[in-house]
This record gives C-alpha cells, structure tokens and sequence, in this order.
C-alpha cells in the first residue's frame, strides 16, 4: 500500500492536483501507518471502512470524509493501472454529513476584520493575504501562490494562468487601486523572491497557513465547546474561515446590482453550457473591472468612509 500511495501521489496527484501535498499529508498520516505494509490487493472493504471509524471516533469526522475521498480516488487510479482487479471502497458512504457553508460577514464585522488584522499576530504576508481575499474575491489558494510574473501593477491586471486556476483557465484580474497597494506592499517585503508571499522559509505561504492563521487569533465555537485560539480573539466576530472573505465579497458585489453572471466570472466559475465552453472565449474584462471597482467603493465606505492610500495603515 505505501508503494501505491507513492504511485498515486506521483502518476496521478502531483500532475492534476494542486493540492496534492494536502492527499499525501492525509495519507501518511492515516493510511500508511495501518496499512502500509500489507498488499494492496489484500486490502479489503471492511479495512477501509475501520480505517474511516477509527478518524471519526478521534473527533474528526469531516477529516475522515476527506479521507475516504483520496481513498477512493487512489483505488480508482490503481484499478486503471492494473494494480487492483476491482475498488475495496465500493459502497462506502461518507461518515459524515457536511453542511454547506453560508457564512458572510456582515458591514459590521468586515470593519472588525480589516482593523484586527492590525493587531493579529501572523506574519505580514498573511496579513495582506487576507485583505486580498476580500478585495478580489479570489481563491486562498491562488492568491496565497501568486507568483510576480503574474502581476502587472503597470496596466493593472493579475493572470493567473491554467495551471493553478480551478477549472484550469487563464483568469485575469484587474487590480484594483487597494490591491494594486497590497501588491506594492508585497514587492517590499517578498526582498526579491519570485513569491509575491513568502514565508520565512522562502517558499509561498501555504493556504493552511492561512486557516491556521484566523484559528490562532479568534475564538471558534463547536456545539457547546469553545476553541481558546493561542494568541487572543483579536476579530471578535463569529467563527469565519478565509473562504468566507471570498463568499462575503460575492454577496456584497450582487447587492451592489452586479449580475450573477458578471460576478462568476470575477470568480472564474465555469459556465456549464455548450456555448460557453467551446465558443464563447471572450474575456469580459469590462464586465470583471466594474464588478470589483464598484465593490471597492462599497468596501472603502464601509472601512473608514475614506481611503488613505495606505491599506494597513488606516485607523479607526
């Protein structure tokens, strides 16, 4: 099984996946250690399915569907290369129910957000990070990845090209003036690194870091169990994740009169017509630069009622 997590992780993750650090963290950590000295065809559906009951009964149920998922999807990819006759995972049902996130922030804890930040102990590469999640309304993944080729601050436009896009598409960007500052901000402190974000050890700072960055400053609530974050509730609103910062801006721009239509494509969803998809190549670059600049109005009032040209520096 340990080969096979290599050959999956090789042949299959690392070339379609950019998250595929994330599958084999996951399977080192819960499948290797049971399972990985025994043949994979051996492996039988009542292994896999103690494996996924032994997850859930530490207290991570939502770990355990993730799991299940790389599972099957590896046993999938090792039927396809002859490894295995048939999948051990066929008719295992998720453990647990997942329900889909409707979080927003309202104009009221953007503030409470913006300003925190200020005080939040995470480095600063994370911090502008965050801000740009909720100017742009991209994803934690492609904004924390950025790479300076990438950015144009000289005709205000980011490219992030088809392979690190979601639905593997080059998505441009316009920049906004408040991005085109968190990008300035950025330059200064990246000393030269192809990252726009580094972290410390030189390489781009990962999207868990992110998440890891608002568990450590704010107070999360689970049921009637609270998380103590380490370094103090500096936000002081409700539980809220990154990607919550991207729904939050999606909302704003669809209050603000942006069509739905429009605002998919500042998200880079894909339209699932015929048309669309092998005709319709134009960019809507108009469309995108409307969008966010009538959100940044929207997210400066809401701010301080005035923009200082100086992101991190505003005060209240």
């Amino acid at each position: 099984v340990s080969q096979l997590v290599n050959e999956y992780i090789e042949k299959w993750a690392k070339p379609r996946k950019r998250t595929w650090e994330e599958d084999a963290r996951m399977l080192s950590k819960d499948v290797v250690p049971p399972l990985g000295k025994r043949k994979a065809k051996d492996i039988k559906r009542r292994d896999i399915v103690l494996l996924i009951d032994e997850i859930v009964e530490r207290g991570s149920p939502i770990t355990a569907n993730r799991t299940l998922r790389i599972i099957k999807k590896m046993c999938s990819f090792a039927v396809k290369r002859g490894v295995l006759d048939a999948s051990p995972c066929m008719e295992i049902d998720p453990p647990a129910k997942e329900n889909q996130r409707e979080r927003i922030l309202n104009e009221e804890e953007i503030k409470m957000f913006w300003f925190g930040l200020d005080k939040a102990k995470m480095s600063e590469s994370t911090k502008l990070v965050l801000r740009l999640l909720l100017i742009t309304a991209q994803r934690k993944g492609e904004v924390s990845q950025a790479e300076w080729p990438e950015i144009d601050l000289k005709n205000k436009w980011w490219t992030i090209p088809k392979e690190r896009s979601k639905n593997e598409r080059i998505h441009r960007v316009p920049l906004s003036p408040m991005a085109i500052d968190i990008f300035k901000q950025a330059k200064t402190l990246s000393g030269g690194s192809r990252w726009v974000f580094p972290s410390s050890k030189g390489l781009p700072v990962t999207p868990r870091s992110i998440s890891r960055a608002i568990r450590n400053n704010s107070e999360q609530s689970n049921g009637n169990r609270k998380h103590t974050p380490p370094y103090g509730d500096f936000f002081k609103i409700d539980h809220f994740v990154p990607h919550d910062l991207r729904r939050t801006a999606t909302s704003m721009m669809t209050s603000l009169g942006i069509s739905e239509f429009d605002v998919s494509k500042v998200l880079n969803h894909t339209i699932q017509s015929v048309t669309n998809k092998h005709y319709n190549h134009y960019s809507y670059d108009k469309e995108k630069q409307k969008a966010l600049g009538v959100w940044e109005r929207k997210l400066k009032t809401i701010i301080s009622g005035k923009f200082s040209g100086k992101v991190i520096s505003l005060k209240r």
